[in-house]
């Protein structure tokens, strides 16, 4: 099983911990969220657990190999990795953008029919096909952000990381990513990994949450393991307890604990 690893894991900041000894175990063909409030280490962690960053302490293993002693282009393979706020230096359009992610796969003969393939899937999965020859720097907030999704989905890797891929999307579009990524996981076997700040959302999304506070792991399980009146409390100060609405769980915020 293609199982990614973190062990140990601590970073620092300074003279702040970011991370301390966060250990986790993730599994294909699940859908895990991230959660915690500003500052707890959610961003350090995934960047970790795709290798762009190494831990002061501990090790993130994939398949039994350390991630950090994989070759670029392999781990690249394996682990797409999407960012918060991701940096574009220059105009280019949608497809081209797209197919940026498909670098790991390009021989020396340039882009191939797969590779066309690949970009035309990731733009469908998406719903960008329409944004195509749209100039990147030109498109709103959520645009670019469907775009990024699908530059990650493109690799077809076996591992996605999203740093709050939701933000910026209207409702309709939330719940159409949503709905992919748990497609994803669910019949392609993809391992998703996200981080979140709408807690409903969360709910909806994951099979299994992972809740931080001040860079250590405050509890993981199911939503309805971690999303408790007492954990919300602890780790965010609110009053707040998870509902079973008509469209699923609902998280309602009372107030302030």
């Amino acid at each position: 099983m293609k199982v990614l690893e973190g062990r140990n894991l601590t970073v620092k900041l300074g003279a702040r911990l970011a991370l301390e000894a966060v250990s986790l175990s993730l599994r294909p063909g699940e859908v895990t969220v991230i959660l915690g409030p500003n500052g707890a280490g959610k961003s350090t962690l995934l960047a970790c657990l795709g290798g762009l960053r190494r831990p002061d302490h501990g090790e993130v293993w994939l398949e039994g190999q350390p991630v950090m002693g994989l070759p670029p282009a392999e781990r690249a393979r394996k682990i797409a990795f999407m960012p918060q706020t991701p940096e574009i230096a220059w105009p280019l359009e949608a497809r081209i953008l797209v197919g940026l992610g498909r670098i790991p796969f390009i021989g020396a003969r340039g882009l191939s029919a797969e590779d066309a393939n690949a970009i035309d899937l990731a733009m469908r999965q998406t719903g960008t096909e329409g944004l195509a020859e749209r100039d990147v720097s030109a498109l709103s907030g959520g645009e670019r952000a469907r775009i990024l999704l699908a530059r990650a989905l493109v690799g077809m890797p076996d591992w996605l990381l999203a740093d709050e891929p939701l933000t910026g999307l209207d409702p309709g579009y939330q719940l159409d990513s949503v709905n992919l990524l748990r497609t994803l996981a669910k019949r392609e076997g993809c391992g998703i990994v996200v981080t979140l700040h709408d807690l409903t959302l969360a709910a909806r999304l994951a099979d299994r949450i992972i809740l931080l506070k001040a860079g250590r792991c405050l509890t993981e399980g199911s939503p309805a393991e971690v999303l408790t009146s007492d954990h919300l409390a602890e780790a965010y100060g609110i009053e707040a307890a998870l509902i079973n609405g008509p469209g699923g769980p609902i998280l309602d915020i009372l107030g302030r604990s």
